[in-house]
């Protein structure tokens, strides 16, 4: 499987108190940069995992990254 370096922005929550001059300033979409195995490239979104068992095809620590966030995806490996 391929390795990819994706680069995306996500939505960000906190459920604590803010005024309304410390949101502004401090809170907002989170940039994040997530690296790990290319199960599938979907028209939405691209599905990844961190873990592969190899001997039965499953996967563990799957995420599904909107396309509609992604700024950037990087291949570190060629597929195999």
């Amino acid at each position: 499987m391929q390795v990819v370096e994706v680069t995306w922005i996500d939505a960000a929550y906190n459920g604590s108190c803010w005024d309304f001059k410390e949101m502004q300033n401090n809170f907002g979409l989170v940039n994040l940069k997530t690296v790990g195995y290319l199960v599938e490239e979907r028209t939405d979104c691209y599905v990844l995992c961190l873990e592969e068992n190899i001997g039965e095809k499953t996967y563990r620590h799957i995420c599904a990254l909107p396309k509609s966030g992604i700024q950037s995806v990087k291949f570190l490996t060629s597929g195999g």
